[in-house]
């Protein structure tokens, strides 16, 4: 495995799978309740904020930020290992839960934030799962049962210029041709990066929120 950055000053995305890519052994509703609970009781126990989370068919993506007391190894390590064995008791299993270890990547950028975001959002809707970023319930977008830690400088609709829709239409706009493809293999790096070609095709505000 290679080394992960470290950084307390930027968020992180986080993603991991299920084994086999199966689901979650659960309907879909217990499974969600699962990891609400369990990411509302570490980001109490760590202090981490919670900036976004999906939970997929077989996989999830969350972003957070955490604080300098608490690495995010140790953090990970709780979490997935809490939700497993609930899970797994749930279920009434001993199998592994998640196929292998989460995949993080440091987002250093306003602009990359504002990708990232987009695109955990959208993951539903481009899976087919829903027609817009509103109607998928398994998202913080759309429920207030995992707790949120954002402020005003990490709030993408304050950076929106005027002249742009509302935040939702925002996030229902596809990105253009090839760059969900682009994005996801920039997740695949320790710390993000994107192609110059397509840093600021987002419309954001160009003030820096890091």
């Amino acid at each position: 495995m290679s080394r992960r950055k470290t950084s307390y000053e930027y968020p992180y995305h986080i993603t991991a799978r299920s084994n086999n890519k199966e689901w979650f052994y659960l309907d879909k509703s217990l499974c969600w309740s699962i990891f609400c609970e369990k990411l509302n009781l570490a980001s109490e126990m760590f202090q981490f904020q919670i900036l976004a989370f999906v939970l997929m068919s077989n996989h999830y993506h969350l972003i957070l930020k955490i604080i300098p007391e608490h690495k995010l190894g140790s953090i990970m390590n709780w979490l997935q290992t809490s939700i497993s064995r609930e899970i797994n008791k749930k279920a009434g299993r001993i199998n592994h839960i998640f196929g292998g270890p989460y995949k993080s990547s440091l987002i250093t950028k306003t602009i990359y934030y504002a990708h990232v975001l987009k695109y955990v959002y959208r993951n539903p809707v481009r899976a087919g799962m829903c027609e817009n970023v509103q109607t998928y319930p398994y998202s913080t977008l759309n429920s207030k049962d995992i707790k949120l830690n954002l402020n005003d400088s990490l709030n993408i609709s304050n950076l929106l210029p005027k002249e742009e829709c509302d935040y939702l239409n925002w996030l229902n706009t596809p990105l253009e041709k090839d760059y969900d493809e682009i994005i996801r293999k920039g997740l695949k790096k320790s710390k993000m990066k994107l192609v110059d070609s397509i840093r600021r095709k987002n419309h954001i505000l160009e003030d820096s929120i890091f």
